[in-house]
């Protein structure tokens, strides 16, 4: 009993600091983002300090939050088949039946609030609902992107693996499931960007 105790601990303190990890990935990613939409703009260094500045206290707020909320819960990794099936859906509905994306998107999303909220022992519905919602989105941007499938699922497996990370993080903001996708995106471009 003492030794399933000490890996539950052991367990808990690395989902905890994988999580913290994905925190900070996602702040690299949206400094970088900031960044380079703002120096395309205005090449100086007072628009780099004032990105990074902008950055910190975002970082700041996301850490303040993070630490404010001590327990942790890894969403089941059902969720991640739910965020890669909307994705590959929304994207289906876009590009082969010619919906367009946002029609594609809002009305996945809509189906699925349908569905009661009865959560099972194994899948909650209420996180199911928004790994859904979440991958719409990435299937919303298929077509400027990637017209290719296999691109679509790992962008939509990054970020699933980054919604499952996230459990109680970011809650209270606004755009929770849209910086999810676009993390998942960016780094599925930068991993295409390597491997070719």
């Amino acid at each position: 009993m003492r030794h399933q105790q000490q890996f539950n601990i052991f367990f808990k303190t690395l989902l905890k600091n994988l999580s913290l990890i994905a925190l900070l990935s996602v702040f690299l990613i949206q400094y970088l983002f900031l960044y380079h939409i703002i120096i395309d703009e205005n090449n100086n260094w007072f628009t780099a300090v004032f990105c990074l500045a902008l950055c910190l206290l975002i970082g700041l707020a996301y850490a303040y939050f993070f630490l404010r909320k001590l327990t942790f819960f890894l969403i089941g990794f059902t969720n991640i088949f739910g965020l890669m099936g909307a994705a590959l859906l929304t994207s289906f509905l876009n590009l082969e039946m010619g919906l367009g994306a946002v029609v594609s998107s809002a009305g996945l999303g809509s189906l699925v609030s349908f569905i009661p909220n009865k959560s099972s022992k194994y899948i909650d519905i209420n996180n199911l609902k928004l790994a859904v919602y979440c991958g719409s989105f990435i299937g919303m941007g298929s077509n400027t992107l990637s017209q290719d499938y296999s691109f679509i699922a790992l962008a939509s497996f990054i970020s699933g693996l980054y919604f499952c990370l996230s459990g109680n993080w970011l809650n209270g903001f606004g755009g929770k499931l849209g910086t999810l996708a676009f993390t998942g995106v960016a780094y599925a471009l930068f991993i295409n960007f390597l491997t070719t």
